[in-house]
């Protein structure tokens, strides 16, 4: 019998591709996450990725 497939990773993305997808400026929502102090979720070859989790509290604040 087949296993289930199982829960797929939540999908991380720069700050950049983000604002993006959010219809902002990244300048912005990037000096929203310096001044919050939120960390990334992940760092790969010095780029900092975010999960949906972590922009939606950014996205609260914006607003």
């Amino acid at each position: 019998m087949a296993k289930k497939p199982e829960k797929l990773a939540e999908e991380l993305l720069s700050a950049a591709k983000w604002a993006e997808k959010l219809g902002i400026s990244a300048a912005k929502l990037k000096k929203a996450i310096q001044e919050m102090e939120i960390a990334p979720d992940n760092v790969r070859c010095n780029c900092n990725y975010y999960s949906s989790s972590t922009i939606e509290k950014v996205k609260k604040t914006l607003k």
